[in-house]
């Protein structure tokens, strides 16, 4: 899990109904997690660049995000 400081985390949960989620109800903040919440459990094998830019910031995919 890639480190994200109190004050960004709430800034991030402002926009992400999924995050805001995760966090009242104390789950891990993990990519895979999110994911699964996020589709429904039907995660599909890749995300494209638009997908992986709505992710929150710190659970990108950075490869995927500035692939060239």
């Amino acid at each position: 899990m890639a480190r994200i400081s109190k004050r960004e985390l709430e800034q991030e949960r402002k926009t992400s109904p999924v995050l805001d989620y995760m966090v009242e109800h104390n789950m891990p903040l993990t990519r895979e997690i999110f994911l699964s919440l996020a589709y429904m459990g039907d995660v599909p094998e890749l995300l494209g660049v638009e997908e992986e830019a709505e992710l929150p910031n710190f659970l990108q995919n950075w490869r995927v995000r500035h692939a060239d």
